[in-house]
């Protein structure tokens, strides 16, 4: 079954008023569909980092081991994010050797920009060719090797592409390039969010009831 613009609105219609909600113009359910849909992917990254496997609901999105060109400045090496890039899974400098270009650290450590200072005041972890620490800065990643010297002409990458989405325009087409159990799963969240915004109080209760329940049972 194809998960088209028009079927995904009218199976949201069907939920919604099996809920008791309110008619939606078809504007507002894309919307929040949209939004649905990276509130899923971003929890299944979440679930990626914790279990360390890949998720099959995103794995069309996945995208691992690809190689990019790094720049050197000043001893730090810079990458380019991806024009697809959504999020980050692993990445990690590939140090020129005899005319290869092979994977030399042991261990990445991605940090949030700002972190750079403690790591400066830490004599314990600084930053080598062996440890190197990543720093997302705007859409670049800045790899931090420390005073180690050596060079680095590419890096590996492993990221979430962000989605592609159908027309609204096009009822026809394919409304996201995510397998059809994926979808189901955003078609129920965007219904049940759609709920929400009626002030519908058994939706509130059930929705408070999953926040604080539903988290400890994953």
């Amino acid at each position: 079954m194809a998960y088209t613009v028009d079927y995904v609105d009218k199976q949201i219609d069907s939920l919604c008023d099996k809920l008791g909600s309110d008619y939606f113009p078809l504007e507002v359910k894309w919307g929040r569909f949209v939004s649905m849909t990276f509130d899923f992917i971003g929890s299944n990254v979440g679930w990626i980092e914790s279990n360390q496997d890949i998720s099959d609901n995103i794995k069309s999105l996945i995208l691992s081991e690809v190689e990019l060109s790094a720049v050197v400045t000043d001893g730090k090496i810079f990458v380019p994010e991806p024009l697809n890039y959504y999020r980050l899974i692993s990445l990690y400098p590939l140090q020129k050797i005899n005319n290869l270009h092979v994977k030399t650290c042991r261990l990445v450590s991605i940090k949030k920009e700002g972190q750079n200072m403690i790591t400066d005041r830490d004599p314990h972890n600084k930053p080598s060719i062996q440890y190197p620490s990543i720093y997302r800065i705007k859409d670049f990643f800045k790899i931090d090797i420390g005073t180690d010297v050596g060079i680095f002409e590419k890096a590996n990458i492993s990221y979430v592409k962000k989605p592609s989405f159908g027309n609204i325009d096009d009822l026809n087409s394919i409304i996201v390039d995510l397998p059809q159990h994926s979808v189901e799963q955003i078609i129920l969240k965007t219904a049940n969010s759609l709920r929400l915004n009626i002030s519908d109080e058994s939706s509130k209760d059930v929705y408070q009831f999953n926040q604080t329940f539903g988290r400890k049972n994953k």
